[in-house]
This record gives structure tokens, C-alpha cells and sequence, in this order.
């Protein structure tokens, strides 16, 4: 019962943040980790059935369950590296579970545009700085971290992505090339003389 009244909680949160993510970004709500879980496995859900839905691919309880499996992973690694951060380098413990509420409602607006990144691929970069910026606010906000340190943390993790979005689309961009048809007629032709 009281993880039904939760759920109801975050769901109205979420409605909340998407009205005014910088005013709502800035109270937390306090939430167990087994509601968490949930409220992400419903997040997931729904992001996988709006993804297949603009791509052509069929959904799958698969497609749901692998989602939810490196989205878990992916933001408790994000949170970790935030909790071990501050507590390594400036000796200042924070919540867990509040840092991984924090990373998981910043992740959202990088999410919704991530769901646009097959039909236009800087999507992934507005997405992302939209979800640096309430991480910085979160941060100041909710830890009493300085704004500053905020600001070069989340620069630097973004710079980082940058760097990696990038390889990323030349890599996929050499891929597309290699499998057009005029090349696969060249590599057989090598093939051929080769063996000949």
C-alpha cells in the first residue's frame, strides 16, 4: 500500500518537473528504493514502447527487460560516481538513494530527446545539456554543493560525452559507408583475387 501511494507520489512529481523542471528539480522527494526501482521499470517501459514505435523494430518483453537491466546499471554507475566524488575528494557524504533520485529525474529530459536520436542524432547533446543543467541545480540545491564546483563537474562530464558522441557517429559513419553495395562489390572482387 504504501509503495502504491509512492508511485502515485513520483508520478505527480514527474508531472510536476516536466511543468517547471528548475523550480521542482530543487525538492527531491523522500522515496524507497523498492519504489524506485518500480517507478523505473514503468519510466523504461514506456521509453522502449515510444522507441519501437518510432523505429522499426517490434516490441518485445525482451527489448523492456534489457532496458531496464542498463538503465538501472548506467544510472546506480552514475550515482555511485557522484556519491564516491564527493566523498573522496571533498569528504562530504551524501545520500545514496537522494543522489540516485537526483540522477535518475535529470535523466529524463535526456531520455525524451534520446528518443528523437535516430531521426536527428545531435538530439542525444540538447538532451544532455538540458540534464546537466538540473544536475546542477540538484546539486547546489538538494547537497549544499558549491554552484561552482557543480558547474565544472558537470562541464567536464559533458565535454567527455561530446568527445564519445562524436567517435561515435564517425565510427557509425565508416560502418554505413563500408556496407553500401559498391562496397561490398569491391571487397568480393579483393576476395576473389586473392583466392585466384
Amino acid at each position: 500500500m504504501e509503495t502504491k501511494k509512492e508511485l502515485t507520489s513520483l508520478f505527480s512529481y514527474l508531472v510536476s518537473l516536466v511543468r517547471n523542471p528548475v523550480q521542482e528539480i530543487k525538492s527531491l522527494p523522500s522515496i524507497h528504493w523498492k519504489t524506485l526501482i518500480i517507478f523505473q521499470f514503468c519510466l523504461c517501459a514506456l521509453s522502449v514502447v515510444f522507441s519501437n514505435l518510432l523505429a522499426p523494430y517490434a516490441i518485445s518483453f525482451t527489448n523492456i527487460m534489457i532496458a531496464l537491466v542498463s538503465s538501472v546499471l548506467a544510472l546506480s554507475l552514475s550515482s555511485l560516481f557522484f556519491y564516491y566524488f564527493f566523498l573522496i575528494l571533498y569528504n562530504k557524504e551524501i545520500s545514496f538513494v537522494k543522489i540516485f533520485t537526483l540522477v535518475l529525474f535529470s535523466h529524463i529530459p535526456f531520455a525524451i530527446f534520446h528518443l528523437a536520436s535516430n531521426i536527428f542524432p545531435p538530439a542525444d547533446l540538447v538532451g544532455l545539456g538540458i540534464s546537466g543543467i538540473l544536475m546542477i541545480i540538484g546539486l547546489v540545491e538538494n547537497f549544499d554543493i558549491p554552484k561552482k564546483l557543480s558547474i565544472q563537474l558537470m562541464l567536464s562530464l559533458y565535454s567527455i560525452f561530446i568527445i564519445y558522441w562524436i567517435v561515435q557517429m564517425i565510427a557509425f559513419r565508416e560502418v554505413h559507408q563500408m556496407s553500401l553495395p559498391q562496397h561490398l562489390d569491391a571487397i568480393e572482387r579483393e576476395v576473389q583475387n586473392i583466392s585466384n
